[in-house]
């Protein structure tokens, strides 16, 4: 049971680490590079706000400059709130 939680402990904490390529008979300079993984950052935040994103690039449709999609957007809006106020007063 100990190898199991002790394999699990390393996936949780792995980094993947980038080594040069060294090439010829005289190397180029070159560095190593260890990238630490956040497992919340990646996750949890990366996927929420890609999906804000992209919801967000949809909206761009409403500064394209097209002045029917802002009419309807001015209109829907209006509509939606005159009847959001309608049902608050009954």
């Amino acid at each position: 049971i100990y190898h199991d939680r002790d394999t699990l402990f390393r996936a949780c904490i792995s980094q993947p680490e980038k080594e040069p390529f060294l090439n010829g008979f005289i190397a180029r300079p070159a560095k190593f590079v260890r990238q630490s993984l956040d497992p919340v950052l990646h996750r949890l935040f990366l996927p929420l706000f890609t999906a804000l994103a992209s919801g967000a690039n949809t909206c761009r449709l409403l500064q394209s400059g097209r002045m029917n999609v802002y009419l309807f957007y001015i209109f829907s809006t209006t509509i939606l709130l005159l009847g959001w106020a309608f049902f608050q007063l009954t």
